[in-house]
C-alpha cells in the first residue's frame, strides 16, 4: 500500500499547488462550518478480520474556506479541516488464536481536505473531495483466560467521495455523501492495512 499513498500524495499536492495558485485570482470567498452524523465502516486486512469491530458511528465537524468561481467560472475551490469522533464502540472477536480475543475499539481522526464545488442545479451542488487524515483511538483487549489490557491505536488515513448539498436557506445548506477511505495503524507490533466505507449527513452553515 505504500506506492498507492505515495500517487495519492502526489496527486493531492498536485491538486492543491493548482487549486491555489488558481484561488489567488478569485474574488470572492466565504468560509462554512458544518457539524454533523458519519457511520465509517471499516475492513481490515484478512489476518485481523473482525477484531476491531466494524461500523464506528459518531459526529464528524468541519471548517471549510471557499474560493469562489475559480474554475470555468461556475466551480468552487475550497480548503479546510474536519474530524470524527465515534461515540459508539464497536465489539470485535476472533477464533483464529487460542484464546479466543475479544475487543471493543474507539476510533477518532482529523485532518486536512480540498474540495471541489460543482454547481447541479438551482439549490443544489456536487462537493468533491480528497483529505489525510491522523487516526486516533483506543482498543481494549479481553484474552479469555488470560486477562484483560488496552492498547493505543496510531495511524493515517486518505479518502476521498463525493457530497450533494441541497440549500436550505441563503446560509444553511444540507449535505449528504459517501467517501472511501484507505490508510493503516499500528496495533500490538503490526501495521494493520484497512479500507473504510463512509457515510455522513450533516448541516453546513455559511457565513
Amino acid at each position: 500500500m505504500g506506492a498507492d499513498k505515495i500517487l495519492l500524495a502526489v496527486a493531492s499536492l498536485l491538486l492543491s499547488t493548482t487549486a491555489i495558485s488558481s484561488a489567488q485570482a478569485a474574488e470572492a470567498s466565504n468560509i462554512e462550518a458544518g457539524l454533523g452524523a458519519q457511520c465509517l465502516i471499516m475492513e481490515t486486512d484478512a489476518d485481523f478480520d473482525g477484531l476491531y469491530g466494524d461500523t464506528f458511528c459518531g459526529a464528524e465537524a468541519s471548517a471549510t474556506y471557499f474560493f469562489d468561481d475559480v474554475i470555468g467560472g461556475d466551480v468552487d475551490l475550497g480548503f479546510g479541516i474536519d474530524g470524527f469522533v465515534s461515540l459508539n464502540s464497536p465489539d470485535g472477536v476472533t477464533n483464529s488464536a487460542v484464546p479466543t480475543i475479544r475487543t471493543s475499539t474507539d476510533l477518532q481522526y482529523a485532518g486536512a481536505h480540498a474540495k471541489a464545488r460543482i454547481p447541479v442545479s438551482n439549490g443544489v451542488s456536487l462537493d468533491l473531495s480528497t483529505g489525510y487524515y491522523f487516526l486516533m483511538g483506543s482498543v481494549d483487549y479481553e484474552v479469555v483466560g488470560v486477562g484483560t489490557t488496552s492498547e493505543d491505536i496510531e495511524g493515517t488515513m486518505w479518502k476521498a467521495g463525493a457530497n450533494l448539498g441541497w440549500d436550505l436557506s441563503d446560509a444553511m445548506v444540507l449535505n449528504a455523501g459517501y467517501q472511501y477511505g484507505d490508510g493503516s495503524f499500528d496495533q500490538l507490533g503490526f501495521d494493520i492495512d484497512f479500507s473504510a466505507h463512509i457515510f455522513n449527513l450533516g448541516l453546513v452553515y455559511k457565513f
